[in-house]
């Protein structure tokens, strides 16, 4: 209590009241009902209860001395102001020289606003005090956690979070804004409205659009890559797919493990594990079956085949050649004393090399050489059978 009495004592020389019960502390001619001075007349702190220019019933004023002239209109305020659904709490600022104008308001929903006289949401920052441009509004209709970007009163985009998700991208009544991931100054990654991505594409074509890259080698990892580096992975580039295995060529497969493989749209089976719809060109060695192709030969069928036609060119001469008068045609003795001795015809393989393998074309061409040195054979026989039955005349 001699406390409290001895503060008393101590400010009634410096406290005077009006006949408006204005109180002041620091000034012998308090102008509101609370008017606080220093000492030197400098920083002035004020409290009114009469409603002034921007409306407030209830005004905290803060101003200098430079400013005591002007006290209603140059200085920073901090308010109460009542509207027909609440009660809002103002806070003004000014720049030298200039009036305060309202810069921030808490409304009676307790939406915090910032260049915004109507804040719409927890936090909502009218970043042209227009509010017709850009906006930035904070748990805007909703209870989850959102940030929301608007621009002439449409929702742009926003970052929300809802339950165990984070969201990020623009608005449904945005229906040509990009949402765009930057690096560098640069737009790296795009995603359109239409849910097209694009990765180095300013205005993806495609679900997934991938613009540029290096070409897809051992040692570059094209517009595409999965896998690691290190390990077996795939690169592609806008025209080839190249499976590595750490630096090295690696196996490229297709439905290893699941079903067929179809390259364009022909009258396929299920049972067809490869279907071709037009033509196929195979520049190595092509091989049907498990048995390995014997060195030499281009193409291999493990097993029997079926055809309605076989083409085959010979690159030696026919055996047109029999029927030249410089051919050597042997004697039947000479045949028969062959036959004895071989067991095959001259000219013919024997029966263990033919079990290697029978060349189509070749054989043709020897068995025609048979049938035309038959044919001469059958000539001759007519021949004397003719002089023959001439001479029993």
């Amino acid at each position: 209590m001699k406390f409290l009495f001895a503060v008393v004592v101590l400010l009634l020389p410096i406290c005077s009241t009006t006949r408006a019960q204005n109180v002041g502390i620091g000034t012998l001619n308090p102008q509101f009902p609370l008017d606080v001075h220093t000492p030197d007349n400098g920083t002035v702190l004020r409290l009114r209860t009469t409603k002034d220019s921007i409306g407030a019933s209830t005004l905290l004023r803060f101003t200098t001395a430079t400013n005591l002239l002007f006290p209603d209109d140059r200085s920073s305020f901090m308010g109460s102001l009542r509207t027909g659904a609440g009660t809002n709490l103002l806070f003004a600022t000014a720049s030298n020289g200039q009036a305060a104008f309202e810069k921030m308001r808490l409304n009676y929903l307790g939406n915090l606003g910032l260049g915004t006289l109507d804040p719409q949401a927890r936090i909502h920052i009218d970043l042209s005090e227009s509010a017709l441009t850009n906006a930035i509004l904070i748990n805007n209709d909703t209870r989850e956690a959102i940030i929301q970007f608007q621009r002439e009163r449409t929702e742009v985009g926003f970052l929300q979070s809802s339950a165990a998700d984070l969201r990020i991208g623009t608005n449904a009544d945005n229906t040509n804004g990009l949402f765009a991931v930057r690096t560098g100054g640069f737009n790296r990654l795009i995603v359109r409205h239409n849910g097209n991505v694009g990765i180095g594409a300013a205005l993806p074509q495609a679900a997934l659009h991938v613009m540029s890259g290096t070409e897809a080698t051992l040692n570059t990892n094209g517009f595409f890559q999965l896998g690691a580096t290190g390990a077996a992975n795939l690169v592609m580039d806008d025209n080839e797919i190249q499976a590595r295995s750490d630096g090295a060529a690696s196996i490229l497969y297709l439905q290893n493990s699941g079903g067929n493989v179809r390259i364009g749209n022909g009258n396929f089976l299920t049972a067809h594990r490869l279907g071709v719809a037009g033509d196929v060109v195979v520049t190595g060695n092509l091989r049907v079956g498990e048995t390995v192709l014997p060195p030499g030969y281009t193409f291999g069928v493990d097993g029997r085949m079926i055809c309605t036609e076989v083409m085959v060119r010979l690159v030696n001469t026919w055996p047109d050649y029999v029927f030249d008068p410089s051919y050597k045609l042997r004697s039947l003795y000479e045949v028969e004393q062959f036959i004895k001795i071989n067991n095959h015809l001259p000219g013919i393989p024997k029966a263990a090399e033919v079990e290697q393998g029978l060349s189509l074309g070749e054989m043709q061409k020897m068995q025609m050489e048979k049938i035309e040195e038959l044919t001469l054979y059958i000539i001759a026989l007519k021949k004397e059978v003719d002089a023959l039955r001439a001479t029993k005349k």
